[in-house]
């Protein structure tokens, strides 16, 4: 069985010292599995364990050591189970004070908003306060319980502790009033115990009214079937024979005392035993006189079993003194390290940034929430070595400062003859943290940006702390306060801790400039390598190429020797086996061979040298590629062959065969030529190009698919290789190509897919294609939000096709503001499930689109009513319209209805012309979306004289382009209005049903 079973299954027992062995293996295999949590459950159960067994002080050891080391808010409710039972030990060992201190410490971690939690609190402080002596306090806790809903068993338990509380203040009346509704709580609840005490209280009731023959009666009817007693019964029956004491009923008395004497013998409560026996004289000694000398040894057992209680509660006095001298220096230790871990985890997320600026920003805003200050300074020295070519740049007499004060940060230089006399001075000389009182050393320390001192602009505290890299001081931190508070041992600590961070981050980001003005410098020392560079790892001959390489050669970064030599000539393999001779030898090696790449081969120079470590140990060849001669056309024949879509379905189904195994991993990607008026001759030159480009820079399974898009496939996951061909492509693509002795330009997009890095499902992949294309980024990555996008398009497409079945739409008309208050209404529609003041038009596939927009426009029609007044803006695509055109869905029986109509063309098509041709026999106004109008040709604007425009958002350069449509007396449909704009439709927030417009 596993932890949490064995855990269980001993939780179903009633747990005995034989179990404890049981316990400790379970702990053992907890500390190997390393499960905190059922390591601290299996503690509960052994404390458990020795609370029933009366072993109080071991277990109180162990709930002391889990409180002190367990994480009281990762482990909330397993720490609370450790304070309550260290609670109920402490009371048990009669030591109050340290368990008030306990419950308090529990009142800091309960949650306010549990009402069992918060009423076992009230009760254990009300136990707690009632043994001190704080009877009021005690009554006010029981209160609270009666007044926070507690469950019918805790009210009788809090009404029969008030009642003991009043009897002990001799309040009768209460008395009585809380002891009657607890006697009818118990009896509902049918709690025998309950009953029994209910019975006690009455007969102390009793006797407290002098009754004392009802109050025998009570305890007679207590006792009557007892004949073992707890010590909870052996106290009350010592106030029963007292009663009969009191009554003069010494046989009776005497009877009583002899039927529980065993009771006492086997009791460890020394209280008790005294009371018993002190009434258990008294009987003896006023039943008869003439028996005082053999009662003498009695007395004297007494006797010293009273010194033996004396040393006793002596010893409780000591232990509880020495309890809260240790839970005092406990307490603030654990404050004092919650606050360090406080700091740290502020100054981890302050320090989240790569910028030195905002990561002095964040880090003082973090601290200053933690630490009260009111000035902080932060001085950079010199980055000392961490400068590649310090000499060039003069900044040698020159320190940087960063003044943070009420949330902001003031970046200054200073030379350096500006430090003297200043803080920063100080630390300089000492690099040693300096903490300035200046109550009590008002020195004459000049701020090093106003050059006043600090004592006349009324700081009373300064703490300054070096900021050191490898022993050196590169800079310091200075916090400054007018409380003198800032400089106490605590405040001190914590701010040296959060520094000490500061200054790891600060060398950090030395580090990464460092590293990034190295990689600038290579880079531009190898800025004329076109091919690129290597490094291979002499033991297992593993090759890593850089980004540059890895593209010319058509490869991954990192690949085998072996697989490498599988692309080099034949021929030209004997030459190659020499590296295997120079590297065992340790010798740089200078050798020409010809390789393939993909359809070409290729002659290139291979240059590389050992790195030797100070050690002498060979680490790694770097190596240099460069190209020597012209690519050589392995194939004729097949170079102008151009894969088809119907190449690609049969490609695609062999992958996904290959997806069953785990090791198998592909990208793929796929442009689009965005020119929608590149025809003909033209557009064939521009197709044949771009094939050839991809092809060659991508990968050698490139497709041309039926809709103008190339796909092309490329086995490997590496997102830099991919990056690098990506750019390379559109960069080439960017120059244009000559067709006809003219330049010819073009926008291609591309989108990348990597499988399974992206997606697990092979079929999703040209669904993600398609949602990336048409996003606005011309290279748009697969992520979370296309993938958001792909479930709510699939979602949107659902609820659409499912209304579809019934061939009914519920119109929505969204009213629009006119200049004349002519009505007018942006026609939606409902679909259930689907916000209608959402544009789910751009996320329907095309056939539901156009099915949907058919439908629209079939129910608008029925709608309309010719004889009242009213314009309706439908938005509708190219799609639906070319397919309405060719089945003559528009009739001139319909003209009045269609003057009503203004259709909004959300997209544009290469045949645009030819729709709006159609369209205009018909009557119907055309509004354009504005985003696709540059997209159209002026000739056309002007020839089928549209209405006008509609925009979605708001109008980038507005006024100029508000100018031009206002040239064209273009109508635009707006969100906003544009006061300067006299023909604007605009659109409210008010959406009608059909019936209300009626």
């Amino acid at each position: 069985m596993n932890i949490k079973e064995v855990y269980y299954e001993l939780t179903k027992k009633d747990l005995t010292l034989d179990d404890f062995k049981t316990i400790v293996d379970l702990k053992n295999q907890c500390i190997i599995e390393m499960n905190q949590e059922y390591l601290y459950l299996c503690d509960i159960l052994i404390i458990d364990i020795y609370i029933n067994e009366n072993l109080f002080d071991d277990a109180l050891n162990i709930c002391i050591k889990n409180i002190n080391n367990i994480d009281s808010i990762v482990f909330k409710k397993i720490y609370i189970s450790f304070l309550e039972r260290a609670i109920y030990i402490l009371i048990q060992k009669k030591n109050y004070k340290s368990a008030y201190r306990y419950a308090f410490m529990k009142s800091k971690v309960i949650d306010l908003d549990n009402i069992d939690e918060v009423n076992r609190w009230y009760l254990e402080m009300a136990y707690i306060y009632a043994e001190l002596n704080q009877k009021e306090k005690a009554l006010m806790n029981l209160k609270a319980i009666l007044n926070n809903y507690p469950n019918d068993n805790l009210k009788a338990l809090t009404l029969s502790n008030m009642t003991k509380l009043y009897i002990d203040q001799m309040m009768v009346a209460e008395a009585k009033n809380t002891l009657n509704e607890c006697i009818t709580l118990v009896y509902k609840l049918n709690d025998e115990e309950g009953i029994t005490y209910c019975e006690y209280l009455n007969a102390k009731l009793y006797v407290l009214e002098n009754n004392h023959k009802l109050a025998k009666q009570s305890f007679q009817d207590i006792f009557k079937n007892l004949n073992q007693l707890s010590d909870d019964y052996l106290s009350i029956a010592n106030e029963y024979i007292s009663l009969l004491i009191d009554m003069d009923l010494y046989d009776e008395a005497y009877r009583v005392s002899i039927k529980y004497l065993k009771s006492v013998e086997k009791s460890n409560d020394l209280y008790i035993k005294k009371d018993y026996y002190k009434n258990y004289l008294k009987i003896f000694i006023l039943k008869n006189k003439n028996v005082r000398e053999d009662l003498k040894q009695l007395l004297k057992a007494i006797e010293v079993l009273e010194n033996e209680i004396e040393k006793t509660d002596q010893n409780i006095i000591n232990e509880t003194s020495e309890d809260d001298k240790n839970l005092e220096v406990l307490s603030r230790i654990r404050d004092l390290v919650a606050k360090v871990e406080k700091t740290i985890n502020i100054s981890n997320l302050a320090l989240k940034n790569e910028s030195e600026r905002e990561c002095l920003l964040e880090f003082s805003k973090s601290i200053e929430e933690l630490i009260n200050f009111d000035e902080a300074l932060y001085v950079v020295l010199t980055k000392g070595d961490l400068e590649v070519i310090p000499g060039f740049l003069n900044n040698f007499n020159m320190v940087k400062t960063y003044n943070y004060k009420k949330q902001r940060l003031y970046e200054r230089e200073f030379s350096f003859n500006n430090l003297s006399g200043t803080i920063v001075e100080m630390l300089i000389s000492t690099n040693h943290e300096v903490a300035l009182d200046f109550n009590e050393t008002p020195i004459p320390v000049k701020n090093l940006i106003t050059e006043k001192s600090y004592a006349e602009e009324g700081v009373k505290a300064i703490l300054a702390i070096p900021l050191n890299m490898e022993k050196e001081m590169f800079g310091c931190a200075v916090f400054f306060s007018d409380e003198t508070s800032l400089i106490d041992q605590e405040n001190s600590l914590n701010l040296k801790i959060a520094t000490k961070m500061l200054e790891f981050k600060l060398v950090s980001l030395f580090y990464q400039e460092n590293i990034r003005s190295q990689k600038a410098i290579m880079q531009a020392m190898t800025a004329d390598l076109k091919e690129g560079i290597y490094f291979m790892e002499p033991e297992t001959r593993k090759i890593m190429f850089s980004e540059e390489l890895a593209s010319f050669l058509q490869q991954e970064s990192n690949i085998s020797k072996t697989d490498y030599e599988a692309n080099i000539n034949e021929d030209d393999l004997k030459i190659y086996v020499n590296i295997d001779k120079f590297v065992e030898s340790g010798e740089p090696y200078n050798l020409e061979y010809r390789i393939r790449i993909g359809e070409k081969e290729v002659l290139i120079s291979d240059k590389a040298r050992p790195y030797i470590s100070k050690e002498g140990v060979i680490k790694f060849y770097i190596g240099i590629i460069g190209k020597l001669g012209n690519e050589v056309l392995l194939s004729d024949e097949e170079s102008g062959i151009i894969l088809k879509e119907e190449d690609y379905r049969n490609y695609f189904e062999e992958l996904s065969e290959k997806t069953h195994d785990l090791e198998f991993k592909c990208t793929f990607s796929k442009f689009i030529l965005e020119d929608k008026e590149l025809t003909g001759p033209k557009y064939e030159r521009v197709i044949n190009y771009i094939y050839r480009l991809v092809k060659e820079h991508f990968s050698e399974k490139t497709f041309l698919l039926n809709d103008g898009g190339f796909i092309s496939v490329l086995e490997i996951n590496d997102q830099r290789v991919i990056d690098r061909k990506i750019k390379t492509i559109l960069g080439i693509a960017d120059q244009g190509i000559i067709y006809e002795n003219t330049a010819v330009h073009f926008d291609l997009k591309a989108a990348v897919v990597r499988f399974p890095r992206d997606t697990y499902n092979f079929q999703e992949i040209e669904e993600f294609l398609e949602i990336s294309l048409n996003t606005s980024n011309r290279y748009q990555i697969f992520n979370d939000d296309i993938h958001k996008h792909y479930l709510k398009k699939k979602a949107i497409n659902a609820c659409v096709l499912e209304q579809l079945k019934f061939e009914t739409l519920e119109l929505l008309f969204l009213k629009l503001k006119t200049k004349d208050n002519y009505p007018a209404y942006e026609v939606r529609y409902n679909i259930p499930g689907l916000n209608p003041k959402e544009n789910i038009s751009e996320a329907l596939d095309l056939k539901i689109k156009i099915s949907t927009e058919k439908l629209l426009l079939k129910s608008l029609l029925k709608a309309i009513d010719v004889k009242r007044e009213g314009r309706f803006y439908l938005h509708i695509s190219c799609a639906t319209l070319d397919l309405l055109l060719k089945d003559d869905f528009f009739t001139k029986n319909d003209i009045e209805k269609y003057r009503k109509i203004v259709l909004c063309i959300d997209d544009c098509a290469p045949h645009f012309e030819k729709i709006l041709s159609g369209i205009s026999l018909y009557e119907l106004k055309i509004n354009v979306n504005y985003e696709k109008l540059e997209k159209i040709n002026l000739g056309t604007l002007v020839k089928y004289k549209l209405n006008g425009t509609f925009i979605n958002n708001g109008l980038e350069e507005y006024s100029k382009a508000l100018t031009i449509l206002k040239a064209l007396n273009y109508e635009i449909l707006v969100n906003i209005n544009y006061p300067d704009y006299d023909n604007a439709v605009i659109r409210t927030e008010e959406l009608l049903k059909a019936e209300q417009i009626r």
